[in-house]
């Protein structure tokens, strides 16, 4: 997969019992994005706007209104008393870390190693309260 560091951000405050769901920009509610839209596209073509508009978008949503089988993580910090990666940001679907679905040994292998390169280097200069990973998406493995 696409991966990112990111310095560590936080959007605005999520109420308990709820998460942040990256979803399409198109089921964002228009007086959301209208508004911001106007400061950027001349407003005699708003309207063609809001329709070739793509992207994503994040949102809260009810964590017991979510199918947990079908949502995955995308933005992860480093918990160094768990020694694990843990998802604050997630996506719908499922993860698919190459575009056809398929890996080898050998792509398991690096992503592993970037993992652990990864969390070893945020710990040993203390960033681990500083940087996180970003899932960017799938990437293609070898054309497939």
């Amino acid at each position: 997969g696409k991966f990112a560091a990111e310095l560590l951000h936080k959007h605005e405050d999520t109420p308990a019992g709820q998460v942040k769901l990256e979803v399409d920009i198109n089921t964002m509610p228009a007086e959301l994005i209208k508004p911001v839209l106007a400061e950027i596209v001349d407003p005699s073509k708003l309207e063609a706007a809001l329709k070739t508009l793509s992207g994503k978008w994040i949102k809260p949503v009810q964590l017991d209104s979510l199918g947990l089988n079908n949502i995955h993580g995308i933005v992860f910090k480093f918990d160094p008393k768990e020694i694990c990666l843990v998802p604050y940001e997630f996506a719908e679907g499922l993860m698919f870390v190459s575009e056809s679905g398929l890996v080898d040994n050998d792509f398991v292998d690096n992503l592993n190693n970037f993992i652990n390169n990864f969390v070893n280097y945020i710990e040993k200069n203390n960033l681990t309260n500083i940087i996180i990973l970003q899932f960017l998406g799938a990437i293609e493995i070898d054309g497939q």
